[in-house]
């Protein structure tokens, strides 16, 4: 199983996952769009300390592999670990797939 730990991509200090661009760079830094194409699993890691993480944050990061594998593929694929921030994930998937261009 690959993993990725966000609190790797996190400012120290700050405590909310925002923005865009920063969604975009820890993707790349990540290698997303390799993992999405292997067939491993992967654990994300959210830093239990997170505030929140906005959705421009998470559609950056994750709306890519959201439009690959779709819903049901990406939840098998990708598993959320430390804090629960499962309403962003489920808002952020129907984000992706509903609207043409979410950022």
């Amino acid at each position: 199983m690959a993993k990725v730990d966000l609190g790797n991509y996190q400012d120290k200090d700050v405590r909310v996952f925002a923005g865009r661009d920063r969604g975009t760079t820890a993707r790349k830094a990540t290698n997303l769009d390799a993992l999405d194409r292997s067939a491993e699993l992967v654990e994300v890691h959210i830093p239990p300390e997170t505030f929140a993480m906005n959705s421009s944050y998470f559609l950056a990061m994750f709306g890519e592999s959201i439009r690959t594998l779709g819903a049901e593929g990406f939840k098998k694929k990708y598993r959320f670990t430390g804090k629960d921030i499962k309403e962003t994930i489920d808002s952020g998937i129907k984000d992706a797939l509903h609207v043409k261009a979410p950022l």
